[in-house]
């Protein structure tokens, strides 16, 4: 048997002195070595082992000294089905890194090529309990910290979380953005998907305490003067859904809850044409109205100013019509007002030339009066006069005239009384005299002729049916007595004179009269009780270069 080894120890040093015969290659498990050193390994262990047993050494260490070389310092072509390189860092307690590439020249600290289905680069951290990352990456330049190149059409950039903690954190401490898409085609530039579980879409935390914007839109080459721009829309939501979603009925485009002192929603129109807000409800059959505001606050349900000074001709600051064909008595402005019995105003209008003022007929189921304050306790009361009310449509001249030496006077009546007045009856009034006068000659020129007593006085009324263009062009207006058709038919102005129920009325809506208002709106799913993330639980990684010396 010793005989034996000593054949096998002059046989490895026969093959070790072989350099000179093979061009200085050195050959393990075959006898024509290719390069320096060739191991053969035919059987199922390692090729080449190397065991480090001392306080210090490398492994393995490889050289190229030769600037001008090209190759690469490591080639493994693994043709087998196993892995290319494995790495196992068995102590514990070791707090080196695994494997660390120091790149001194301007090319890739690391390449991966993979030319067939696979993963590029897999990192699987198995220890439920680590704090770190993934993978990290110190980058003090200017250049991308991580760069994804995909042509393909799957994910340039995945992230899967199963966990509770974030599926991606951007700890931005500069002057940068945190995040940037550059869209080179016409495009998506960021899709949240939440159709499977809900959730909120897009979560924006002010913290409070700074100036902060949830969401910036800009779609114009220059904000004083655009030249281009296109129909942007800094937001648009489409929804359609069928169930109620968390207290806003069946969803909505837009939902927000303000706490602060400042506005639930700002529009700020700069252009030279287009509305500062559209809404448009298309379903013909949808009773709810277009724009609904609860103040349960001190201030105005709706506030609307025009400040405008330089208005050509006249506007509307408030413009509402009902537009359609349908034959009923819509109504284009609806005010109530009913705090308490005796109290409330459903329409208050103030203006220089008219307070309110009717561009055609006006009417009223109550009294038509004017109040003021009581002359005689201006504090403590009001005083009211009231129309006088008339089945025809008349107007109205008085006056007082005394009569000359022959007991007659002539009543100038105004200029255009004979343009507007037809039908015109008399009344006179002796004063001072038991006497009655007379009227001696009826209008003629727009006046008339008294004659009574002389010397004495005649007060005199003149009532006459009014025939303005208005009433030549409406003689129907003047008919006090008028048929219910269509609609009107079968309806009260007041039906609880009539003891009937409300909806019997003519001017009956059911959205006002059910008191149909929406309850308080909560806060969105996914924005209640929301904190604001501390700092992360992925520990920071510092790594320091290292200079390994070379063993011999």
């Amino acid at each position: 048997m010793k005989m034996k080894n000593k054949l096998l120890v002059i046989s490895a040093l026969s093959l070790l002195m072989a350099p000179a015969a093979f061009g200085q290659n050195v050959g393990v498990g075959l006898n024509t070595p290719a390069t320096k050193l060739h191991v053969l390994q035919t059987a199922n262990n390692t090729g080449i082992r190397a065991q480090i047993t001392g306080t210090a050494g490398n492994g393995l260490n490889i050289i190229p000294s030769n600037a001008a070389n090209a190759s690469s310092s490591i080639f493994i072509p693994n043709a087998s089905a196993g892995i290319g390189m494995n790495l196992n860092m068995n102590n514990a307690a070791s707090t080196a890194t695994g494997i660390q590439v120091t790149q001194a020249g301007t090319g890739t600290g690391q390449s991966i090529f993979h030319n067939n289905s696979g993963a590029g680069q897999f990192i699987n951290l198995s220890v439920a309990g680590n704090a770190f990352s993934g993978q990290q990456i110190n980058h003090p330049g200017t250049g991308a910290g991580s760069w994804v190149v995909h042509s393909g059409s799957g994910s340039a950039y995945q992230v899967e979380r199963t966990g509770s903690g974030i599926g991606v954190l951007v700890d931005q401490q500069g002057t940068g953005f945190g995040s940037l898409n550059i869209m080179s085609a016409n495009n998506i530039s960021h899709i949240n998907d939440i159709s499977t579980a809900g959730g909120t879409g897009s979560y924006t935390w002010g913290g409070g305490g700074v100036n902060a914007d949830g969401f910036i839109f800009i779609n114009v080459d220059n904000t004083t003067t655009p030249t281009t721009g296109g129909d942007g829309f800094a937001f648009d939501g489409v929804v359609n859904t069928q169930t109620n979603g968390g207290g806003i009925v069946s969803g909505g485009v837009i939902a927000g809850t303000q706490w602060g002192v400042g506005h639930g929603g700002i529009i700020t129109h700069n252009g030279t044409a287009g509305r500062g807000f559209e809404v448009n409800m298309n379903n013909a059959t949808n009773t709810e109205p277009n724009f609904f505001g609860v103040n349960n606050g001190q201030g105005s349900a709706f506030v609307g100013q025009n400040q405008n000074n330089i208005i050509a001709g006249t506007i509307s600051v408030a413009d509402f019509a009902y537009t359609g064909t349908d034959i009923a008595d819509h109504v284009g402005v609806e005010g109530a007002s009913t705090p308490a019995a005796g109290w409330g105003v459903g329409v208050l209008g103030t203006g220089n030339f008219y307070g309110v003022f009717s561009q055609g007929n006006f009417g009223a189921t109550g009294t038509k009066t004017f109040i003021i304050d009581h002359p005689e306790d201006p504090e403590n009361k009001m005083l009211k006069h009231f129309s006088i009310e008339s089945n025809e449509v008349l107007n109205m001249y008085r006056g007082m005239v005394e009569l000359d030496a022959n007991g007659q006077a002539t009543v100038e009546l105004p200029s255009y009384f004979e343009d507007i007045n037809i039908n015109a009856s008399y009344q006179l009034t002796a004063v001072g005299t038991p006497q009655q006068p007379y009227v001696l000659q009826e209008i003629q020129g727009n006046q008339f002729v008294v004659a009574g007593a002389p010397n004495t006085k005649v007060s005199w009324t003149v009532y006459a049916d009014r025939n303005d263009p208005y009433m030549q062009e409406n003689p129907s207006e003047s008919q006090a007595e008028v048929a219910k058709t269509g609609e009107r038919q079968g309806k009260y102005l007041n039906p609880e004179l009539y003891g009937q129920p409300a909806s019997a009325g003519m001017f009956y809506n059911e959205n006002v009269e059910n008191g149909a208002t929406p309850t308080s709106a909560p806060t969105p799913n996914g924005v209640g009780q929301y904190q604001t993330p501390a700092n992360s639980s992925g520990q920071k990684v510092t790594t320091a270069e290292t200079e390994e010396p070379v063993i011999d």
